[in-house]
């Protein structure tokens, strides 16, 4: 039986052979922070927060029209962020027609500075619109937009969704185009004329109503006996503080059957 010989142990370093570099610590950021910045709902989404990204200022509104009849109104001055898609476990504004990718676009208010006429530069907030590399595109006032990249959203822009007939159109609150869009949603008044003739006397408001009871005759007026006549006259002078004489009986009154005529007094002059 042979014996098994004993590895031979590795020969000593050489002081000559180069020394291994020590590995150094990494601290570049690895992108696992972004991915998970970039899941909602455990959906990863295909875009992140701009970084100019900035609360709205104005009050935009999205007017949806079908068939040129307006079938919806979006607010969008309640987020500084909005996506369009068909996934609505995680599109702010669902699209239902099956042209529409999942993550079709998003719309994010972004603060940039803009130069005025007399050459100073301020600070503005204003919407812009991205395409998210949809299957069928998107479509702002007629041009098709390339994928990835910022369009801005100016007031009457008319956006449609993959092949979509159904526009999204762009407006300011208290822009002229809101206020006439808004006047075509009101139904007019209904417009009731009134004849001047039915109105009653002093009443320009309101017509003076009519009965439609049979008209019923008054009794006539009992015409007033003597007695009452003066009776009345009594009590009017009275109430004027005059003192009056009790009547006497007319003079022409006949006599009853039986009883003499009497005869009248000579008549004296005062």
């Amino acid at each position: 039986m042979q014996e098994e010989k004993a590895p031979n142990p590795p020969a000593p370093a050489s002081d000559d052979a180069p020394a291994k570099p020590k590995e150094q610590p990494n601290y570049k950021p690895s992108g696992k922070l972004a991915t998970e910045k970039c899941m909602y709902h455990g959906i990863q989404l295909r875009w992140d927060e701009p970084p100019d990204m900035h609360e709205p200022t104005q009050r935009w509104r999205c007017y949806v029209f079908k068939n040129e009849k307006n079938e919806e109104i979006i607010y969008l001055h309640r987020h500084p962020g909005f996506m369009f898609g068909r996934d609505r476990r995680i599109a702010d504004i669902p699209l239902d027609h099956p042209s529409c990718s999942a993550q079709h676009a998003v719309l994010y208010y972004r603060e940039i500075k803009e130069e005025r006429e007399d050459g100073r530069v301020r600070k503005v907030v204003k919407p812009f619109l991205m395409d998210l590399g949809s299957t069928n595109g998107t479509q702002i006032s007629g041009e098709k937009m390339e994928d990835h990249r910022y369009y801005e959203i100016r007031e009457g822009d008319v956006v449609k969704f993959g092949f979509s007939t159904r526009e999204y159109v762009f407006m300011v609150e208290g822009g002229k185009l809101a206020d006439d869009v808004a006047a075509a949603r009101e139904p007019a008044e209904p417009v009731i004329e009134v004849n001047p003739a039915l109105l009653a006397p002093g009443d320009d408001d309101e017509a003076a109503p009519t009965s439609t009871a049979p008209a019923v005759a008054s009794p006539p007026a009992e015409a007033p006996s003597a007695g009452t006549k003066h009776a009345r006259e009594a009590e009017a002078e009275a109430a004027e503080g005059r003192q009056t004489m009790p009547r006497r009986e007319s003079p022409t009154k006949e006599p009853a059957e039986g009883e003499p005529v009497p005869e009248h007094p000579p008549r004296t002059d005062d």
